[in-house]
């Protein structure tokens, strides 16, 4: 492997270790100042923004066109809006201790 391939794979590897272990700090700071379905929704929108310009460059036929493509694209809208995240369940959150009678 030359020595530029192994700088870049290097790089690459410390790029993804700073954003994979960054976003979990700035999980944890996020949902101590917003409210947890605000976070989350603000999350998905900030990825929807930088990866749609990306498709557009990338890609010529990225529009849905077929039955097959919308029925793809409606039930991953569903499973990505339906499904609980940790950060906003119930199960996640706190129990209170219960108060004397």
């Amino acid at each position: 492997m030359s020595s530029s391939r192994s700088r870049f794979i290097a790089a690459l590897f410390a790029f993804v270790a700073l954003a994979w272990g960054g976003s979990y700090v700035a999980i944890s700071v996020g949902l101590h100042n917003l409210p947890p379905v605000f976070f989350a929704a603000s999350r998905l929108d900030i990825a929807a923004v930088v990866l749609l310009p990306s498709v557009v460059a990338w890609f010529d036929d990225w529009r849905p066109t077929t039955t097959g493509d919308w029925l793809t694209v409606c039930a991953a809208g569903l499973f990505v809006a339906g499904e609980p995240t940790p950060s906003c369940s119930s199960a996640s959150r706190p129990r209170r201790a219960p108060s004397p009678p």
